[in-house]
């Protein structure tokens, strides 16, 4: 069993076994959720699927730099922008080596997500979104199509028996 989650309670546990004997189903169900969560971006950002994928890698850049800090302030855990000096970057070399695309089609693409300014270059080659990204996506429910996307797979590994409850002491 692998822990999923390991600083709440209950904790939830990955039964191999089980996943491995029901792996059809779940992987469906997976896999339906990535198409889903993937049409709903491409939807709200009206981007086609290569340029989603390279606007998404911008948004994680972005992020980055805050998720990691050892010391989050709450009040930023919230749709709330993060201010500028908190946000993080990527170039263009870095964004074509995650997503294992030339560097020429990822500048094309790059140069039209700043002409509809979904994102900004804050210094030479640093990339990252304007701010206000969370809240354009809340605002039109996308996040919690996500979230329910997400929850369906879990609620589905749970129903076939491949998650398994435990409690944890703190």
């Amino acid at each position: 069993m692998v822990p999923v989650n390991t600083g709440c309670e209950p904790s939830y546990v990955l039964n191999i076994a089980q996943f491995e004997a029901v792996e059809r189903p779940i992987g469906f169900a997976m896999l339906n959720a990535i198409l889903a969560i993937q049409l709903d971006l491409q939807r709200t950002v009206k981007l086609r699927p290569e340029e989603c994928m390279v606007f998404l890698v911008i948004v994680a850049a972005t992020v980055q730099r805050f998720m990691r800090a050892p010391s989050a302030s709450e009040a930023l855990l919230t749709r709330q922008q993060l201010p500028p000096e908190l946000r993080g970057h990527i170039s263009r070399r870095r964004i074509a080596e995650a997503l294992d695309l030339p560097v020429e089609t990822v500048r094309r693409h790059v140069d039209r997500l700043l002409q509809r300014q979904l994102v900004v270059e804050r210094g030479r080659g640093q990339i990252s979104t304007p701010g206000g990204t969370l809240a354009r996506f809340s605002e039109n429910g996308t996040t919690l199509s996500v979230a329910r996307q997400f929850l369906g797979v879990v609620r589905t590994m749970d129903r076939l028996g491949a998650l398994s409850r435990t409690r944890t002491m703190p």
